[in-house]
């Protein structure tokens, strides 16, 4: 359920989220499928639990997700990430930070990306790799720390 799935990712302590990868990854794939059913009309009236309240109380829960598993910095999570972006919704496709993908660092996730046959996510993402953008990524994550924090 979205509310339950809130309440777990505003327990996660951020510089913990290493330690619930697992569930990080668990939590990531039912946010995005519930974006795809919200956006493809799958999710019908008879399925929404008005406890839940509005759609509007869940939709931050996919980025608060993907920052988390940012901070988990695995490259292997970037194609669950990348297919969120791409080919849900309208909604993730302009609300879904690329940079959420790169918490392994741009060289890293693009080499692993490569490696794995990720050919166009990799293509991708490689602009990253051509100037200075740990800095402009530490940035980024704080500004995101600010936003669901507070702090």
């Amino acid at each position: 359920m979205p509310a339950t799935r809130k309440r777990a990712l505003r327990a996660i302590d951020p510089d913990e989220a290493a330690r619930h990868h697992e569930l990080l990854r668990g939590l990531f794939a039912a946010e995005v499928e519930f974006r795809r059913r919200l956006a493809h009309d799958d999710l019908g009236d008879a399925d929404w639990d008005p406890a839940w309240g509005e759609d509007d109380d869940y939709f931050e829960n996919v980025y608060w997700c993907a920052w988390l598993l940012f901070l988990v910095g695995n490259p292997a999570d970037v194609p669950a990430m990348w297919r969120a972006k791409y080919d849900v919704e309208f909604d993730l496709q302009c609300g879904f930070d690329i940079e959420n993908m790169l918490g392994a660092g741009p060289g890293r996730t693009v080499a692993w990306l490569r490696d794995q046959g990720f050919q166009e996510m990799a293509d991708g993402l490689a602009h990253w790799c051509e100037d200075d953008s740990t800095e402009r990524l530490a940035r980024w994550s704080d500004e995101r720390r600010r936003y669901f924090l507070g702090s």
